[in-house]
């Protein structure tokens, strides 16, 4: 899929996929990878839950896409041919109703509540790659994320607010009243914290990459959900 121009792996995981995808020859090297790019989430998401507790939202609020929300998609032609699932073409439509606005505020409560728990799981069996660059990477993004527009900031502190709630329900009402200005375009802060993201894990996947033959990978027992 990927030799046909398919994109088949997430911008965070591509640098750790680029090293070692071309290694899977069997079951075993498959399963390989699926470890070691568990770690490589583990270890994004530390980074995020680092920006997080440091009360940038209204950045990591801009990876949930919710724009998409505002399109009704559809398939057309629809069906199943040779044991594969076919369309001709897929059809957007944009929409501006209030399942939208809840659609969003939705997504919102639900990513941040599950960063939040991320590492509070007992079994999470989480290895965090950290290096000195790694974590020079990280006060860049942080650094970045100071130079933050006022009304950023402001937003900042409505979604701490919101988050610091006990109510779910009160929580999904209250992120309604705020999605439609976590901003589409990416503000030049964001797109340099971003970068930097990347880097970082570029960093992680080359540290992983080497690990390619430790006992953790080679044979520790997969859990894909710790």
């Amino acid at each position: 899929m990927e030799a046909d121009g398919e994109t088949v792996i997430s911008w965070h995981s591509k640098a750790l996929w680029d090293l070692r995808k071309n290694d899977v020859a069997d079951d075993e090297t498959a399963l390989r990878l699926s470890k070691i790019l568990r770690d490589n989430r583990h270890t994004l998401m530390s980074v995020l839950q680092r920006i997080a507790g440091a009360g940038y939202f209204t950045f990591l609020a801009t990876f949930l896409e919710l724009e998409y929300a505002e399109q009704k998609v559809e398939f057309i032609n629809l069906h199943i041919e040779n044991h594969f699932t076919q369309f001709d073409c897929i059809s957007y439509v944009s929409r501006k109703t209030k399942y939208v606005e809840e659609q969003k505020a939705r997504r919102c409560q639900v990513a941040f509540e599950s960063l939040q728990n991320y590492f509070r799981k007992a079994t999470r069996n989480a290895y965090v790659v950290t290096t000195s660059q790694i974590e020079g990477g990280i006060v860049n993004i942080l650094r970045y994320l100071e130079h933050s527009s006022l009304e950023i900031q402001e937003l900042d502190k409505l979604i701490s607010e919101i988050l610091s709630s006990s109510s779910v329900v009160l929580g999904e009402k209250n992120f309604r009243t705020i999605v439609d200005h976590i901003p589409v375009e990416h503000h030049v802060n964001f797109v340099e914290a971003k970068n930097e993201i990347t880097i970082v894990m570029q960093l992680a996947a080359v540290e992983l990459s080497n690990q390619w033959n430790s006992d953790r990978y080679v044979r520790g027992e997969l859990n894909l959900d710790s």
